[in-house]
């Protein structure tokens, strides 16, 4: 189940709103109307390599709390840059496959989940070494609630896909492209593009793909 926590509860149990012009607080209420509608859906999302949702906390001013299952290992990053511990290529390999499964899961549910902001933080391991995507489509659902920062593409820019640096929309291709940046990210152990100048780096992904202008025909 979902519990959402906003405003004062009246005396009929229901929530109301206390502060601010009623305009604010019809915005307010759509929002909210908005991201409870997210949340169901993501919630009722069931797959071994997708991280279940337990509930979320909702308040005005803040971002939405979300409450996941637990996972011993934290994220595939921290894993990946963690010295002391020796990892063997199969376990990556394990641990690979089962993004891919859960990113798979994700595409083909209904409605379709797109999850924007695909990354190492973002891939959470258990005391096995089996892994589960997590924050899948939660940039959406951020973006309804802090309207003044909305962008078309969401995601973190170092593994965006080209065509989300140009102001385009998430699609299961630009998850793909994320995948791949996550692939150099596990065999390498390092942060990608790291050392590396991203203002430089932005420009030239963003130059990848971009179709070239023909020239004209000379007669």
């Amino acid at each position: 189940s979902i519990e959402m926590l906003d405003g004062k509860q009246d005396g009929n149990g229901s929530l109301s709103n206390t502060r601010g012009s009623s305009q604010f607080s019809s915005l307010r209420k759509e929002i909210r109307k908005n991201l409870i509608k997210e949340m169901r859906i993501l919630s009722r999302l069931r797959h071994p390599c997708v991280i279940t949702i337990m509930g979320a906390v909702i308040e005005s001013k803040m971002d939405p709390l979300i409450v996941l299952e637990y996972m011993d290992l934290g994220s595939l990053h921290s894993l990946i840059h963690n010295q002391t511990i020796e990892l063997e290529a199969e376990m990556f390999v394990c641990i690979l496959l089962d993004v891919v499964q859960g990113i798979r899961f994700l595409h083909s549910s209904k409605p379709q989940v797109i999850h924007g902001d695909l990354k190492s933080h973002n891939v959470l391991v258990d005391s096995k070494f089996r892994a589960k995507v997590a924050d899948f489509g939660l940039s959406r659902v951020k973006s309804v609630h802090q309207r003044d920062k909305m962008v078309k593409g969401t995601g973190t820019i170092a593994w965006m896909a080209p065509e989300l640096l140009r102001g385009g929309n998430n699609t299961p291709e630009s998850d793909v492209y994320s995948f791949g940046v996550i692939l150099n990210e596990v065999f390498s152990r390092q942060d990608p593009y790291q050392g590396e100048d991203m203002r430089v780096v932005v420009l030239e992904v963003m130059d990848l793909g971009r179709e070239e202008e023909k020239r004209p025909a000379i007669d």
